[in-house]
């Protein structure tokens, strides 16, 4: 194999129940010029008896990490991965999903045909399939979810549409990821990922599925179904406070973004005034937030969810 292409990265940890489909779907790749790090957070299961076999097979190609001490998030393990890719693209990978054969020629395609200056970020993601334990429950993860697959900045700013595993981006991207010194002011990498994207550069979506998101009780984040009354009835029960730290944690990250770029990296000025307005909720009550909410249409999507933001501010 010649010159990587494109790395993959993959955080692990207590994953051996799914880590070899995983790795398996991997290597039935159609485009077989990729490499993958992983780095392990401390599995104290059979994960890196897996990995290691893998790494046998694959000994050009696979590269895994220990993390002594472990980072002890998943956003924590896929920054510091971040900084050992060293290919023009980058992938993020979950260690319990299924990939396509297409996914990352899929991905690279798509890249291709939207990064026209490399002097920009750009990032690549995809719908997905949701997988249960008894067999596929949905085609589309968004459909599923109730989201829509594109978002305005205005709504990227209050709630994430990118899923991480999905996602390709370019080596301008990760060049600005790399800038974050404080990872307990991000909510996830990829919602990072995603905002620097929008800002600054590109996001193109893949519009079918490239890979299965198996969903099952382990999963950190998982899929629900939101159109689900039970589940909904549940949030309005139970989602006050959630909602609450979520939205405290969305406007440090704006704030945090803004202190990271905007003094190497100009922001257009109508994009300058809603993020140091959205950065500024904090410290506002509640009807300056419902008024800012509604003039610069910043909104979670879904009936259920704006509802949400208005009953709880």
């Amino acid at each position: 194999m010649g010159q990587e292409e494109v790395t993959i990265l993959m955080a692990t940890y207590n994953g051996e129940s799914y880590l070899k489909e995983q790795l398996d779907s991997i290597q039935q790749q159609d485009c077989k010029n990729w490499k993958l790090i992983v780095g392990d957070d401390g599995s104290r299961d059979g994960t890196l008896d897996i990995l290691y076999q893998f790494q046998q097979e694959c000994p050009n190609s696979v590269e895994v990490i220990k993390n002594d001490p472990p980072t002890g998030a998943a956003k924590n393990n896929f920054m510091k991965l971040l900084a050992k890719a060293d290919t023009s693209y980058i992938m993020f990978c979950d260690q319990d999903d299924i990939w396509e054969p297409h996914k990352i020629q899929y991905s690279l395609s798509y890249m291709r045909r939207l990064e026209i200056d490399t002097d920009i970020p750009v990032l690549i993601h995809s719908d997905l399939a949701v997988l249960g334990e008894e067999g596929i429950i949905s085609e589309s993860f968004f459909k599923y979810q109730n989201l829509p697959a594109n978002m305005e900045l205005n709504n990227l700013l209050i709630q994430n549409y990118v899923t991480g595993c999905t996602v390709m981006i370019n080596r301008n991207l990760q060049e600005k990821m790399l800038q974050v010194k404080d990872y307990n002011r991000i909510i996830m990498h990829d919602y990072w990922a995603a905002l620097i994207a929008t800002v600054y550069g590109l996001v193109g979506f893949i519009p079918s599925h490239t890979m299965y998101y198996r969903q099952h009780s382990n999963n950190s984040v998982g899929a629900k179904a939101s159109q689900n009354p039970l589940y909904l009835i549940r949030r309005l029960i139970e989602g006050r406070k959630k909602y609450k730290k979520q939205m405290k944690e969305s406007i440090m990250q704006v704030s945090y973004f803004l202190q990271s770029y905007e003094k190497d990296y100009p922001i257009k000025e109508e994009i300058q005034i809603l993020l140091e307005g959205y950065a500024s909720l904090a410290n506002r009550n509640k009807l300056y937030r419902m008024w800012f909410y509604s003039k610069n249409k910043v909104y979670k999507q879904g009936f259920i969810r704006v509802l949400m933001q208005y009953i709880w501010g």
